[in-house]
């Protein structure tokens, strides 16, 4: 980068720290996907996550979802990974 690049950089991150916790999240995941490799998928993908996403909270509303403590939810993990990697 240029010192005018950085600089102005510098400027922005300025300007950015300033801004609401929300705002800032909101800045910093629009950045982080800049950098991802273009996805022609793209819009499939996050149409299908709102898609689940809707599909698990109308479960919750529905009182049909079946909740498990951090715990239990732990050790399903462990013994899902150590299942994994006794496989390979």
């Amino acid at each position: 980068m240029t010192t005018e690049a950085t600089a102005q950089a510098d400027r922005l991150l300025d300007q950015a720290l300033d801004l609401p916790l929300g705002d800032r999240a909101d800045l910093a995941y629009a950045l982080i996907r800049s950098l991802d490799d273009p996805c022609p998928e793209r819009e499939a993908v996050d149409k299908a996550w709102d898609e689940e996403i809707a599909r698990r909270i109308a479960k919750i509303d529905a009182g049909e979802a079946e909740f498990v403590t951090l715990e239990e939810f732990r050790k399903n993990m462990q013994a899902t990974l150590a299942a994994t990697q006794c496989a390979k």
